[in-house]
């Protein structure tokens, strides 16, 4: 009523009998307002500018380098998919190649070492040496997961494409200048820390201090160790 148009698909990770991992993104094109512009001919007058968008997120579990990697390779199978078959969307095909590789429990996701999580005591155990994994089954711990709070570059790309009123060009001979961690670092003033580190470094944080107020040792999931 308000005129304002959704973009067609959401971005990111489909909506599955899963945990939600990582980023959903959904947002409502630009809108047109008009301002005033000076054209190349010096003169002035009124025109349109579509610049400003509202995003929804829904974020989900952080993953590690591993569960990243995954995540890659599935988001390559869902495109081959889609081009071999274009009689299902791309979130029903998404939703297929998700149920085929992706643990459908956050058990599962942590055993098989793709995401990160934090440890709560809500229980008591004797004191000895214990596996993460044997003091949650028991009750002893509590695992958390962490959400992911970065960027999908992916998914940004898809709605700022969809906030075009066509395709677009793209000129191939024109090359990106390549920026790297310290180059990004010195232009910001501070450094750039890769968030695989502050999630492994909250995660590990967490087990400590689990470990230290129940009085053992506790032994991190094997996946979650490299």
């Amino acid at each position: 009523a308000r005129g304002i148009t959704m973009i067609d698909e959401i971005q990111g990770p489909p909506d599955w009998d899963g945990p939600d991992i990582l980023l959903r993104q959904t947002s409502f094109r630009a809108l047109d307002e008009e301002r005033m512009f000076k054209f190349a001919d010096g003169t002035v007058g009124p025109g349109a500018l579509r610049v400003r968008f509202g995003e929804v997120e829904q974020r989900g579990i952080a993953l590690t380098p591993q569960g990243r990697e995954l995540y890659d390779t599935m988001n390559t199978q869902v495109d081959e998919k889609l081009a071999a078959d274009s009689s299902k969307t791309r979130v029903e095909h998404a939703r297929e190649v998700w149920a085929e590789n992706l643990p459908n429990t956050e058990k599962g996701l942590r055993e098989q070492g793709l995401g990160y999580f934090t440890y709560e005591v809500t229980g008591s155990a004797e004191p000895g040496e214990y596996d993460a994994e044997q003091l949650i089954d028991s009750g002893v711990l509590t695992a958390q997961p962490i959400v992911y709070e970065d960027f999908l570059p992916r998914s940004a790309a898809g709605i700022f494409q969809s906030n075009l009123k066509d395709e677009g060009t793209r000129d191939n001979e024109q090359q990106g200048t390549d920026y790297d961690l310290d180059t990004l670092s010195k232009i910001v003033g501070r450094d750039i820390v890769e968030p695989y580190e502050l999630y492994k470094a909250q995660e590990e944080a967490s087990l400590s201090a689990a470990a230290q107020q129940l009085g053992v040792t506790i032994h991190p999931t094997p996946a979650l160790q490299s």
